[in-house]
């Protein structure tokens, strides 16, 4: 019972020395496959073992004319996709997260220290303009364009014809500008 077609046939039975046999014969040789695209043998393995599980749950769905390493293949690079995917939205909240951080935490400052009383006295204002308008032209229309009108960055850079990254850099410019300006203030 070495061939993989005898295999499947076992497999299918629920014979579980068959499916272990099945394991052993492909295991090697799908870690290998998968490997390269995950670049970590450890996530590699889990996937490998939720493919090997899931392929364990449909054995009774397969066709007898199946190619059961092919399909096996199939399940591991489908659960590889969705890791892919996934890590793919992580970084991109992660960067969202990083990008916000420092202007959320400005404002969670001046939103609830006790110098948030204060936070619109005249000398604040006047450092706050100061700094402003110290800034270069395109940071202040900016800057300007993000929290007097409310836009947002895409918005900002289909408006200015340029990228969103651009307005990412003059936005964090000018925060950086105010945080050190008022660095007394926030704690």
């Amino acid at each position: 019972m070495d061939t993989i077609k005898q295999l499947l046939s076992e497999i299918k039975r629920g014979n579980q020395d068959a499916f272990r046999q099945f394991f052993l014969q492909t295991y090697d040789r799908m870690k290998f496959l998968i490997i390269p695209y995950i670049g970590d043998e450890e996530i590699a393995r889990d996937l490998l073992q939720d493919a090997y599980l899931l392929f364990w749950e449909i054995r009774q769905t397969i066709r007898d004319d199946s190619n059961p390493e092919a399909l096996l293949y199939t399940l591991l690079r489908n659960n590889a996709l969705n890791y892919l995917k996934h890590l793919k939205v992580c970084e991109k909240h992660s960067d969202f997260i990083q990008k916000n951080f420092m202007e959320d935490k400005l404002n969670y400052y001046a939103l609830n220290d006790p110098v948030s009383e204060n936070f619109f006295s005249e000398e604040i204002l006047r450092i706050f303009d100061s700094v402003l308008k110290s800034l270069p032209e395109k940071t202040q229309e900016i800057f300007y364009l993000s929290r007097e009108q409310g836009m947002k960055y895409r918005e900002i850079a289909n408006h200015l014809d340029i990228s969103e990254k651009v307005v990412e850099n003059h936005i964090m410019n000018a925060l950086r500008a105010l945080r050190e300006a008022l660095k007394e203030y926030i704690k």
